[in-house]
């Protein structure tokens, strides 16, 4: 196992702090060695997924954004992918969420709303207003709460 693999695998939600904490600086700060093993990892869906779907914006790599895009339909990460997507500086980011919104699963749809909200951009006004009658309530409500919170 490589040093990269062995700090992304230390990323398991049931690590102790002692163990993923430096695990996940290390990471930050080796972004050319972790960055591909993450991606690798977080194809798999497991248990590293959510600390590695915190560390990927930070990274801010547009390679990560399809990785990440993947998951938002994912009925474990869904959130974590929408919540990461809207804090990846990358313009494609922004891109995958607008067309999240177009998804047939609704779980994909809400997690694109929450990352719409969490990056507060209101180029996504337009895509977001035609799911406020979308049949699921869940996504309904979400769609009203994200143009109210994007001043739309």
């Amino acid at each position: 196992m490589s040093q990269a693999e062995t700090h992304v695998r230390a990323l398991n939600n049931r690590a102790i702090p002692q163990v993923w904490k430096p695990a996940a600086a290390w990471c930050l700060e080796h972004p050319g060695e972790a960055h591909p093993v993450m991606l690798e990892v977080l194809a798999e869906g497991g248990p590293e997924s959510k600390r590695i779907l915190s560390l990927l914006p930070q990274m801010g790599l547009a390679e990560a954004v399809p990785a990440i895009a993947a998951l938002l339909d994912h009925p474990i990460h869904a959130s974590s992918a929408g919540n990461a997507l809207g804090l990846h500086p990358d313009p494609s980011a922004l891109a995958a969420l607008v067309e999240a919104l177009g998804q047939d699963s609704s779980e994909a749809r809400s997690a694109a709303l929450l990352g719409l909200r969490q990056r507060g951009d209101d180029s996504a006004c337009e895509a977001v207003q035609g799911l406020v009658e979308d049949p699921d309530p869940v996504v309904r409500e979400a769609a009203t709460h994200t143009l109210s919170q994007l001043g739309c």
